[in-house]
């Protein structure tokens, strides 16, 4: 009969200051949420680029491919909204914890 019960293992501490000195003054070593924030910025940016090309293509007569368009028109918008939300998060994280009392 197999064991499906799994032991617990210890918990293991985080060590943030052993992880920057090892990757040298990088910041995303020391933060790794700027990466996430990045990430979101460049998709944010592809996803309007691909949208205004198709707007640009339709208007202009190149395309005739409207649910195509939509579809990049609404990956736009919830690209926004995301990263909008994203931004939102860590601003009001950021002031609560500035707000904690040491």
């Amino acid at each position: 009969m197999a064991m499906f019960i799994q032991p617990i293992a210890p918990i293991q501490t985080l060590d943030f200051n052993s992880q920057a000195q090892a990757a040298g003054s990088s910041n995303a070593a020391r933060i790794p949420f700027v990466g996430v924030l990045q990430d979101a910025v460049a998709n944010l940016q592809e996803t309007e680029k691909v949208a205004n090309q198709g707007s640009y293509d339709l208007a202009m007569g190149n395309t005739d491919d409207l649910s195509g368009l939509m579809i990049d028109s609404t990956k736009y918008a919830t690209a926004v909204e995301f990263t909008v939300q994203l931004s939102t998060r860590v601003v009001n994280a950021y002031k609560e914890i500035m707000q904690m009392q040491v």
